[in-house]
């Protein structure tokens, strides 16, 4: 199945903000202080879709900090405005291959994917 661009795409983007983690250079080893300012738990999601699992999860775990992997921005963008909409703070996105997690997350700084 062929995926249409969602209209508006790279200003949706952007309206995410905060949540939204374009630039990777420099977090291995620091994503609790430089992306969540805390020292709270880190777990990833690979395939995120649309949301709906690592939102509530985000919800009921507000001591956890989520690491959303979704390698489709169309896709994606939906999750991030689920996420901005709930006002979440301990979860962020990245439209990224997850073959490349060894080289964002340093050993031991995510506890569960």
């Amino acid at each position: 199945m062929r995926m249409h661009p969602k209209k508006h795409l790279t200003e949706r983007l952007d309206r995410c903000g905060a949540l939204y983690i374009t630039q990777t250079e420099g977090l291995r080893g620091n994503w609790g202080s430089a992306v969540f300012q805390n020292a709270n738990p880190i777990c990833v999601e690979i395939g995120c879709g649309k949301g709906n699992f690592i939102t509530g999860l985000a919800q009921r775990h507000p001591d956890i900090n989520y690491i959303a992997f979704e390698k489709y921005k169309n896709v994606l963008v939906t999750a991030m405005e689920k996420a901005q909409a709930l006002d979440l703070t301990n979860v962020r996105f990245l439209s990224d291959d997850a073959a490349d997690l060894e080289k964002l997350l340093a050993a031991g700084e995510c506890e569960r994917i």
